[in-house]
């Protein structure tokens, strides 16, 4: 099996093949600018999210060892660990958590529509505008067609 990195750089399709590939490009294209909107939406909401709930800034930390040695009325020594408090760390709230969740999701949808169309030798130009580069021949001459 061929890798897709050298398929992409050999794929140089006719244009009769081109023109047949047009109905597979259309339907991930169509996918990819579904995937597309979805993930701007997501982000737009996690943004939202973020701006409602955004993360504490942190305080500035003295270094300091891990156990702290303590001497205690009448000599003697005892060690004690430093615990962290779960108010120490900061929670995101569900309804935030669910929106990261939700964005990474669909960008890895549009980064797998990306790839499909990258594995067939094709470059997508505009994911708005549904704009694939198809490279091809014509009369034996390399041409790029844009569909």
């Amino acid at each position: 099996m061929v890798s897709s990195s050298s398929t992409k750089e050999r794929v140089c399709w006719t244009f009769s093949q081109a023109i047949a590939m047009i109905p597979l490009l259309t339907s991930i294209v169509t996918s990819l600018q579904a995937a597309w909107s979805e993930l701007l939406e997501a982000k737009h909401e996690l943004e939202r999210l973020s701006k409602l709930h955004p993360k504490p800034k942190k305080k500035e930390k003295r270094p300091r060892a891990n156990k702290w040695s303590i001497q205690l009325l009448g000599g003697i020594e005892n060690d004690i660990t430093p615990t962290i408090s779960k108010h120490d760390v900061w929670e995101p709230p569900q309804e935030l958590v669910d929106a990261t969740e939700k964005s990474d999701k669909f960008h890895k949808k549009v980064g797998g529509y990306l790839k499909e169309v990258e594995d067939l030798g094709c470059h997508v130009v505009s994911i708005i505008q549904g704009v694939v580069r198809i490279p091809s021949r014509i009369h034996g001459s390399p041409a790029i067609w844009n569909g």
